[in-house]
């Protein structure tokens, strides 16, 4: 008999920002990868629909290569009591009413449509009625009996198609599920919730079903050999007329459109026209999934490029890898002299002039446990190079902020979630916010991140591949699909030479330096000039616990100009002498704690922008140095804080709130 198939719908609110659930890209990426391996054990084929309308759904269901084929229909988004929010073609809301689904679903079981259908899975707020109503056609039906926190029902969504991929029963599956569930965001899954009068409560999943024998039903292995199927790469068809990039050359691109093969130029435009033409609003590149509205001409080589790149360490560099774990920096140093920069021949001499922001885990790999064969050195090997595109990313960012231009990627950085962050596709943000800035004639503060961005998005570059290299891996290891075996020191050589190789090319960045502005006072008298006092930490090398107070800010007079309090500064930093006369703020997105504390001496501590909580109108930060847990263990050592509108303990954070509000909210509104 042929492999049954887990059909799966998404839809989402594009409209308005405060009810875009943010976890369902994630779920949707997540329940794909859990279903693909189940596919390659021969257990199940599944088709994923992105952006979810009615009749695309319709065309799944009642397509003749699907017939009676589908044994469980997955819906998430949101949804209220008797209804679904689905999309329209436009992508706007459009509602599916109970009554309607009710009689759809019996048809579909009861007509020798789809008679195999086990289970529907229906993951918003408050559709226990869809369960009630359906339990006597569809042997099982899992609904809620009340609103759904939205990260939750994330986790409790690909925990479940965890377990059923390891042929365990729905019932034990969905038992199993429950009982892992953690707590998220508080996003929920309501139509039109932005305010609730009541919390969810504790256990809002139920299982319908009207015989428990019913409930024992699993994925079984099909050892049938499936004839006159096209071939495929790693790159796994997912979705009806879904659209997946399969290969690259300079002049086409071959696509798998339903299973179909198909050639285009390789233009954008060209792209562009099939998309509209399949009434398609994503397409697949490697393990990747972009909206059509996010992929430009900027973007356009780094995007489609990922599907011909296998993620391997440039040939060139795999050459002649670094090994020695005490000497590979001073690799970097002449790099650094190319710019002007003095350098000591010391590895923390050295790491200092990438800044703070980088410097940390470049001295956790020196440390004696960094230096060790383990996860451990590969994360903080691998948190240096995240560290480092998250600080160019936040130069490009500031100044798009700072002159409100606009784009759907910015917003989506602006409203990440939780740890959103740790995953944020902040390579493609790059690109993004540096063809803004091109675009809109405003000269970059670190004019060297354009031709370095040049050379990111050519997908021929060695820079391109280490790129994707190192980011790959880094994505292996936050899946925690890396174990310290036989291959594994070799892994570590070919990452530390990756490194390198991306800190040799931003070496430029050595030219700037942070410095956190603690306050300004004017030093003035009559028949005097004006004079601006900053009390100033420089942001690299570490403090020391023996430093005294004195040695953690530096004072420095700025005749008849002055720069802004409390903000994190890139200045300029002519052979090694700051220029207090041109600066760029990072702040809100980097910012110093110790200057809103009531300490005056406090040495600086750093942290930058993770998360915004919508609903309790917060945002969240995490400190520069904080780790990658492994095997999804958190460290305790890392820190967080949050500032909201009100903070009783830390005053000082009301300002910095609104100064947030200030600048985010217009571009968040308007996309």
């Amino acid at each position: 008999m042929p492999k049954p198939i887990i059909f799966l719908a998404f839809a989402n609110d594009r409209e308005d920002n405060a009810r875009y659930l943010r976890n369902i890209p994630a779920e949707y990426n997540a329940i794909e990868e859990v279903l693909n391996q189940a596919h390659k054990k021969d257990l199940c084929e599944y088709k994923m629909l992105p952006y979810a309308t009615f009749s695309k759904i319709n065309d799944i269901f009642t397509d003749e290569a699907y017939r009676n084929r589908i044994a469980v229909f997955h819906f998430s988004g949101h949804a209220d009591g008797f209804q679904l929010l689905l999309e329209n073609v436009e992508g706007n809301p459009a509602l599916a009413y109970g009554k309607g689904l009710v009689d759809y679903f019996t048809i579909l079981k009861t007509q020798e449509v789809q008679k195999n259908l086990q289970l529907l899975f229906f993951n918003g707020c408050c559709t226990s009625q869809l369960g009630e109503n359906l339990q006597s056609v569809i042997p099982a039906v899992i609904g809620t009996v009340n609103s759904v926190n939205d990260a939750q029902a994330k986790a409790i969504a690909v925990s479940f198609y965890e377990n059923l991929s390891k042929q365990i029963s729905i019932k034990t599956a969905f038992e199993l599920a429950k009982a892992e569930r953690h707590v998220g965001n508080v996003n929920l899954r309501g139509r039109y919730r932005k305010d609730l009068d009541h919390e969810p409560t504790a256990e809002p999943w139920q299982l319908y079903y009207t015989e428990e024998k019913h409930l024992e039903w699993k994925l079984e292995r099909v050892e049938e050999e499936e004839k006159n199927q096209p071939l495929r790469n790693n790159n796994e068809i997912t979705g009806n007329n879904n659209i997946v990039i399969q290969g690259v050359t300079d002049s086409t691109i071959t696509l798998q459109i339903g299973g179909q093969s198909e050639e285009i130029l390789n233009r954008l435009d060209a792209l562009m026209t099939l998309l509209e033409q399949k009434q398609v609003q994503t397409i697949q590149t490697a393990d990747k999934i972009y909206n059509i509205g996010s992929i430009n001409e900027a973007n356009f080589g780094f995007v489609v490029g990922q599907a011909s790149y296998d993620k391997k360490l440039p040939s060139e560099l795999k050459e002649d890898l670094l090994t020695d774990k005490n000497k590979w920096a001073l690799g970097i140093s002449q790099d650094l002299l190319n710019y002007g920069v003095s350098v000591g021949n010391r590895a923390m001499d050295i790491f200092k002039h990438y800044g703070w922001l980088v410097e940390a885990f470049l001295q956790k790999m020196q440390t004696p446990t960094g230096k060790e064969t383990t996860l451990r050195r590969l994360s903080f090997m691998a948190e240096a190079y995240q560290s480092s595109l998250r600080y160019l990313c936040y130069i490009q960012v500031a100044q798009v902020l700072h002159h409100s231009l606009k784009e759907q990627i910015i917003v989506d950085f602006l409203q990440m979630q939780d740890n959103d962050y740790q995953t944020f596709d902040y390579l493609n943000l790059l690109i993004i916010s540096t063809d803004l800035l091109e675009k809109s004639a405003i000269k970059s503060f670190v004019p060297e991140i354009a031709s370095f961005v040049q050379e990111l998005s050519n997908a021929k570059s060695d820079l391109y591949k280490t790129a994707l290299f190192l980011e790959n891996y880094r994505n292996q290891l936050i899946q925690n699909k890396l174990k310290e075996d036989e291959g594994f020191t070799d892994l570590l050589d070919e990452y530390l030479t990756a490194l390198a190789f991306w800190l040799r090319k931003m070496a430029f960045i050595a030219q700037y330096r942070l410095v956190s502005i603690k306050e300004i006072n004017l030093n003035y008298r009559a028949g005097m000039k004006k004079n601006f006092v900053h009390l100033y930490g420089e942001l690299h090398g570490v403090y020391s616990e023996i430093d005294t107070e004195e040695e953690d800010f530096k004072v420095v007079q700025l005749e008849d100009i002055f720069t802004y309090n409390q903000s994190v500064l890139l200045l300029e930093a002519n052979k090694g002498e700051l220029s207090f006369t041109k600066f760029l703020s990072l702040s809100p997105l980097v910012i110093d704690q110790s200057v809103f504390t009531e300490k005056p001496t406090q040495t600086p501590e750093i942290y930058y922008f993770t998360a915004y909580q919508p609903q309790e109108r917060l945002y969240k930060f995490a400190q520069y140095k904080n780790e990658l847990g492994i095997d999804n263990q958190p460290l305790s050592s890392n820190k967080e804080l949050t500032t909201k509108a009100q903070n009783n303990k830390q005053p000082k954070f009301n300002e910095l709130f609104k100064q947030m509000e200030l600048l985010f909210n217009p571009i968040k509104a308007e996309l």
